[in-house]
């Protein structure tokens, strides 16, 4: 299954601005790479 396809903001600055994408896509991949360590106890080398 894949989830959260697409854009969901309101307004899509996002699609205009491609640093502001970038930037939101690496909150997202940090957010799932901390959920992986704190849910399943998976060892993920968080960037920072």
């Amino acid at each position: 299954m894949i989830d959260d396809i697409g854009n969901a903001d309101f307004i899509p600055v996002r699609q205009i601005l491609p640093f502001m994408a970038h930037n939101k896509i690496r909150r997202k991949w940090q957010r799932f790479e901390r959920r992986l360590r704190d849910e399943f106890s998976v060892d993920v080398k968080i960037r920072g």
